[in-house]
């Protein structure tokens, strides 16, 4: 929105190209974007019907009038943080997501998605109407501060589906190009909030946020031993996850990274699963089974009594009491074949569900004894325990019953889980690949939480694709960064708000000057790109130079000896052959210097002071004059003359009408009925332990 509007800035004219609104006094500048649609951007606010107050929006739109109006930068922010720009270009480095960004999409769109993804990790927001003045004080990739406007234009009209694709098809092969093969990938699907209209892709479905609105749907690929992002595709909000996979596994199958096999959760399981993954695409298959499924069904009946705390059983990679075996049997009726199959029993776990299974049949035979009570005709068993509990009228008293084996039977069944395999491994092995599953489950996390699109606040179908695709880069940036953190052993969440201890400060010369004092972490970080304490001083004369000249390469640079490659498909190929190709600075004024006007300024200023007349003689520094004398001496006699105060009660005691009230309140509280017994304070009601 242009930021606050510069009131301490003297009033200038409206440019003649802008125009006034008449109703709130906001001036703003018309134009028309690539589509010849009418846009607007606030520029300030009038004061008169001809003069205004400029905001941060004037000062780019109108950069020769600023210099004009205004001869020095006061509005220059007197601090920048620098130390999130630093990690996710290294991270952008490191993934190649970044110079492969610049070489397909260009370097503005690449800058402004870089600073998109800078923003919603910093802030874990995808509000674009906040991103102009959150990153005010922050250095960032674009040449200049983009508006909100910038960016609804940008999501609408500037990535059509067709770059998008081609973006996941070179994403591919750089992750080949990363050793990114023969890898166990995760495939997992969600869905965001959306309240688009007229919409393809927003459609009611099972909202994982369990509000009643339109949603849209998509399925996210993740390398199993990283957690980096692969691949992702948006999908219509009602479609199941099974029938979006066929389209990401196919995509997968065929790339450059030789996929060995895919890891799914319950959604999936289908024999349509098994065909596409074994049969049509020749992948190996890992697939957590739904309890309802012939596979688990036969192993719990083979195999369920015997692995329950059967230390012949347990798993030795894990500590938790897991405990497994594998056998071969058909996962469906229909199944023409038999797979391998993995029966496990969380000890754990299983013990907990059992508990909770048992206290919740036991309170519901209480309920029904309580009511039998008062009310017989009105005790009837809810439908979800008609299995376990049942009413026996035929004494002389109604009485609640147990259904023993029943009960016994659902009890014995908690903590198993079965996976389906289509190699023969051991149990120990399975269970160790399945877990790996878990890097699709941080992502999606990460995404609805870290990164805020747990909502897709957009317009039109382009701009959700486009918003997934900026959602996608921050999502590879931070999880860089996240890897990076672990091999030190670091929290990424407590290294990014460190980040901002890095910065540089203006200066009375009117340059920014590295503070240095970056915390530790920080720095741990950094130096594992290659960006060591020694060269801030290149991102203070970056900001120097692009503030005094409005000079810059959109392209930025590594410092260091990390900034010798990837700067573009040319450059990459030079880097193989070691031939370095940091350019060096182009002449100019010796480091330190002040320029031409600056010195004019300075001359003019001294030679002001120095015509400016001297004070005269006068009374002493400090001492008062005449009338301050005498006005003093009169204040001091009316304060003597006054009257004292006479006697009364001691201070702060209260009166006899305070004491009256006080006494009667206290009487009526003593007499107040107190609370009756009820749950222990902090306990759940019983329909929240059932819903849970």
């Amino acid at each position: 929105m242009g930021g606050n509007i510069f009131w301490n800035l003297h009033e200038i004219p409206i440019p003649a190209d802008a125009k006034r609104n008449a109703y709130d006094n906001q001036v703003s500048k018309y134009y028309k974007d690539g589509n010849g649609r009418r846009r607007r951007v606030v520029i300030g606010r009038a004061v008169t019907e001809t003069t205004m107050h400029p905001n941060q929006n004037f000062r780019y739109y109108y950069p020769e009038l600023w210099k004009l109006y205004y001869l020095e930068d006061v509005t220059a922010q007197h601090e920048i943080h620098f130390g999130l720009y630093a990690l996710l270009l290294g991270a952008g480095y490191r993934s190649g997501i970044y110079p492969l960004m610049h070489d397909l999409l260009g370097p503005e769109y690449a800058n402004a998605i870089m600073d998109y993804a800078l923003y919603s990790i910093n802030w874990h927001s995808s509000t674009t109407q906040l991103i102009q003045d959150s990153l005010c004080e922050q250095m960032y990739f674009s040449r200049r501060l983009l508006d909100d406007n910038w960016f609804s234009s940008f999501f609408n009209d500037k990535l059509p589906e067709n770059l998008i694709h081609d973006f996941k098809m070179q994403w591919l092969q750089r992750c080949a190009e990363r050793n990114q093969t023969e890898v166990w990938l995760c495939v997992d699907g969600s869905n965001s909030d959306c309240q688009m209209q007229d919409s393809l892709l927003a459609e009611h479905g099972p909202a994982k946020s369990g509000n009643n609105v339109d949603i849209i749907s998509y399925i996210w690929a993740v390398d199993a031993e990283t957690g980096s992002p692969i691949t992702w595709f948006v999908e219509r909000g009602s479609t199941p996850d099974v029938k979006a996979l066929k389209q990401i596994a196919t995509f997968l199958a065929l790339s450059n990274i030789k996929v060995k096999g895919i890891i799914l959760d319950r959604g999936f399981v289908s024999q349509e699963t098994v065909d596409l993954i074994e049969d049509k695409l020749g992948l190996e298959l890992v697939m957590m089974l739904k309890s309802s499924t012939n596979a688990h069904s036969e192993m719990m009946e083979r195999h369920g009594a015997d692995i329950r705390w059967n230390l012949r059983n347990v798993l030795q990679s894990s500590r938790n009491g897991m405990f497994g075996t594998v056998d071969k049997v058909k996962l469906f009726k229909g199944s023409q074949s038999e797979h391998y199959v993995g029966l496990f029993y969380d000890g754990s776990n299983g013990s907990a569900r059992s508990v909770h299974f048992i206290n919740k049949v036991l309170d519901e035979a209480e309920r029904l004894r309580q009511l039998l009570a008062v009310n017989p005709d009105a005790a009837e068993v809810e439908h979800k325990f008609r299995k376990y509990l049942y009413i026996d009228d035929t004494g002389s008293e109604p009485e609640v019953k147990f259904i023993y084996d029943a009960w016994q039977r659902d009890m014995d069944c908690k903590g198993y889980n079965s996976i389906a395999t289509s190699e023969l491994m051991s149990a120990d092995e399975l269970n160790q690949l399945y877990t790996k599953r878990q890097a699709s489950e941080t992502q999606f996390s990460l995404l609805k939480s870290q990164l805020n699109s747990g909502v897709i606040r957009v317009h039109s179908d382009k701009a959700a694709h486009a918003r997934f695709l900026v959602a996608f880069v921050a999502s590879v940036l931070r999880t860089e960064l996240m890897l990076t953190c672990q091999k030190y052993k670091l929290d990424i969440n407590d290294v990014l708000r460190k980040a901002n201890t890095a910065s540089m400060v203006l200066m009375p010369d009117y340059n920014y000057h590295a503070v240095k004092h970056c915390a530790k972490r920080v720095l741990t970080v950094l130096g594992d790109y290659g960006i060591k304490e020694e060269h801030f001083e290149t991102f203070v004369n970056e900001v120097n130079t692009l503030k005094t000249t409005g000079l810059g390469s959109q392209f930025k640079k590594m410092p260091g000896e990390l900034g010798e490659n990837k700067q573009s498909s040319t450059t990459a190929e030079a880097n193989k052959k070691d031939e370095p190709i940091s350019p060096k600075r182009k002449p100019g004024r010796p480091k330190g210097s002040k320029n031409k006007k600056t010195l004019e300024r300075e001359a003019a200023e001294a030679a002001l002071k120095a015509a400016a007349p001297k004070r005269g003689p006068g009374r002493p520094k400090g001492s008062k004059n005449k009338k301050t004398l005498e006005r003093e001496a009169a204040e001091a006699a009316m304060k003597a003359a006054a009257p004292k105060r006479g006697p009364g009660r001691p201070k702060g005691s209260k009166n006899k009408k305070t004491l009256e009230r006080e006494a009667a309140e206290a009487a009526l509280k003593a007499a107040a009925q107190r609370r009756g017994p009820g749950r222990p304070k902090g306990s759940k009601n019983k329909k929240t332990l059932e819903r849970e």
